[in-house]
């Protein structure tokens, strides 16, 4: 390999590393990455999969990376020796390249210097994940392939092919390329058919032909959907969500994969996809922004425009018109303000006495796309970033006097159209009426129950009497209905009944025996 001069030089760092370990007690973590690693090697040698020169330089990259690891903290370094590790029983000639490559990237680099992507001499690209390093993206590569081939850059171009072929496994009757980090809930390794759809069309733009049809076969490879509009094509080989700018990204790149190459039936599968995407177009649609997948929330800026890019070059390439006119709809939602309106019927705060019940103020409302929202009442602001739909903000007024404080809301979108609306105002009031109660006490149990919109409970007081005998009982709180057995034998009885609320607003029952 041509990172290191000699096998001589590999051993040497492979033996330096070696004592660096055993100087230092065993521990978890990146240390037990590195045994599992080099076993991985070893078995790897076993079974043919590598050969013992391709296993030495894969050493003396995992001896590089602990004897960095050993000196300095590098949780980023350590994340890409724990990638290499997760799959240590099935290295093989294409894995094996694209793992220790990445572990040799994050060995040499602290951080993406001015920016989330870096290229080795190949032109390979490694992007910059937080707490995970640089991890290879076949995905960007094959962007950089594509942008290469456009400008003429024969050399490069062909260059950075080959890197990427040497990191292709076989699949399906075709190729893919493995992504070895987890990911939106998957596990590595997983391949995506954006990558497959991409990559095809990269490889036939700088000539190689065979090999993109071997990409375009890769997408067999569980990488291809059906909806009930058609094919569809998967972002993520673990994820069956419709993700609408994967989709189309894979239709325009299939449609040049089939120019180029002649492949009548790639060129059935774009026509397929594009008629799938068409048919389902509406329901990607709020009326205000696009979803980023079918069913799902609304797309993030980025992507919102990165549709938009990929529609009109669909109108373009195709003649047909309806591709331009979703673009043109989609951009107008840019300049539309978000909308906000008033939802729910809304009841009064009781704040004082702070007893858990109604408190606080309940401000309901609909927000029409994903913005930054500001609530204003009472002289407070509460902002937060919300996604549409049914929201709502809760406002505790503490002991302002009791009034109507108006509400406004105000949304302000990723693109920074505002919109905003008053809403009805908050009532903030105090309880002064007691409650409404009914009670009996009969065969030595009395019963309640009681309404009152401003409390939660009552506090009860009762007083027994029969002649000259008196006893008081001091009930406590209890809830707004409910009964107790009263501590007295006999008949002649009679009860007088005190029922305060959280506010002290009290009624007296007197009832019989």
């Amino acid at each position: 390999m041509p990172y290191y001069r000699s096998v001589a030089v590999r051993l040497g760092v492979c033996a330096a590393a070696a004592l660096l370990l055993l100087a230092e007690p065993a521990s978890a973590g990146w240390r037990w990455d590195a045994t599992t690693v080099g076993r991985g090697l070893g078995r790897a040698v076993s079974a043919h999969q590598l050969s013992r020169l391709e296993a030495d330089g894969y050493r003396a990259d995992l001896a590089r990376a602990t004897v960095v690891l050993a000196t300095s903290q590098r949780p980023e370094l350590a994340a890409a020796l724990h990638d290499t590790a997760e799959l240590a029983t099935t290295y093989d000639g294409p894995r094996a390249v694209a793992l220790f490559s990445t572990l040799r990237v994050n060995t040499n680099l602290w951080a993406a210097p001015g920016g989330a992507d870096v290229h080795d001499a190949d032109g390979l690209v490694y992007r910059w994940f937080a707490g995970g390093g640089f991890r290879f993206h076949p995905l960007a590569s094959f962007a950089a392939l594509n942008q290469q081939a456009a400008a003429g850059r024969y050399r490069r171009a062909v260059r950075l092919a080959y890197a990427l072929l040497a990191r292709a496994r076989p699949r399906g009757g075709g190729l893919v390329w493995e992504s070895y980090f987890p990911w939106a809930g998957g596990r590595a390794p997983w391949t995506s058919g954006m990558t497959q759809a991409v990559a095809a069309q990269a490889l036939a733009r700088v000539g190689f032909r065979r090999d993109a049809h071997l990409a375009y076969r890769g997408l067999s490879a569980g990488l291809l959907a059906s909806t009930e509009a058609g094919p569809w094509v998967r972002l993520y080989s673990f994820w069956d969500a419709a993700v609408l700018n994967a989709h189309l990204q894979a239709a325009l790149s299939l449609r040049e994969y089939a120019r180029r190459t002649g492949d009548g039936e790639a060129a059935a599968l774009a026509f397929g996809l594009r008629r799938s995407a068409s048919r389902l177009m509406p329901r990607f649609d709020t009326g205000f922004w696009t979803r980023y997948s079918l069913h799902g929330q609304e797309a993030p800026l980025s992507y919102h425009r990165y549709v938009v890019e990929l529609l009109w070059k669909l109108g373009r390439r195709t003649d047909e018109r309806r591709w331009g006119q979703w673009a043109a709809r989609f951009r107008d939602y840019w300049r539309k303000p978000p909308e906000l309106r008033a939802r729910g019927r809304r009841t009064a705060a009781y704040p004082v006495p702070a007893d858990g019940f109604r408190d606080r103020a309940v401000i309901r409302f609909w927000l029409s796309k994903p913005a930054r929202v500001t609530l204003r009442v009472g002289g407070t602001l509460r902002t937060a970033f919300l996604q549409p739909g049914r929201r709502a903000f809760f406002w505790s007024p503490g002991r302002r006097s009791a009034r109507a404080y108006p509400v406004r809301l105000s949304a302000v979108d990723r693109v920074g159209n505002r919109g905003q609306h008053w809403l009805p105002p908050v009532q903030v009031r105090r309880d002064t009426v007691a409650p409404t109660i009914r009670a009996t006490a009969a065969r030595g149990r009395l019963r309640w129950r009681a309404h009152d919109d401003a409390t939660p409970w009552l506090r009860l007081r009762a007083v027994l009497y029969r002649g000259q005998e008196r006893r008081r009982l001091e009930l406590g709180r209890r809830p707004l209905s409910g009964s107790v057995r009263l501590p007295v034998r006999g008949p002649g009885w009679r009860t007088i009944v005190l029922a305060a609320d959280s506010s002290g607003n009290g009624r007296l029952l007197s009832l019989g025996g």
